[in-house]
């Protein structure tokens, strides 16, 4: 795998996203490349941090039904 082809899927890898049969080639280039190891690395943290300071945030009722419905 390329590291372009890795770092488009880097942001579906860190949010559990990918099958089994993307998953593979990516962990596998992720032992291999440092690069985009620590991008992995990165993407990780700040999606921690987002789900973190958003942990509070809910939608208002009405739209969480709204979108429920549909």
């Amino acid at each position: 795998m390329r590291c372009e082809d890795a770092l488009a899927l880097l942001t579906a890898h860190v949010d559990g996203e990918l099958d089994a049969a993307r998953t593979a080639p990516l962990a596998a280039h992720l032992d291999d490349c440092a690069g985009c190891r620590a991008e992995a690395e990165r993407r990780g943290r700040e999606r921690s941090a987002w789900r973190a300071a958003l942990a509070g945030d809910r939608a208002p009722d009405d739209l969480r039904r709204e979108l429920l419905a549909a």
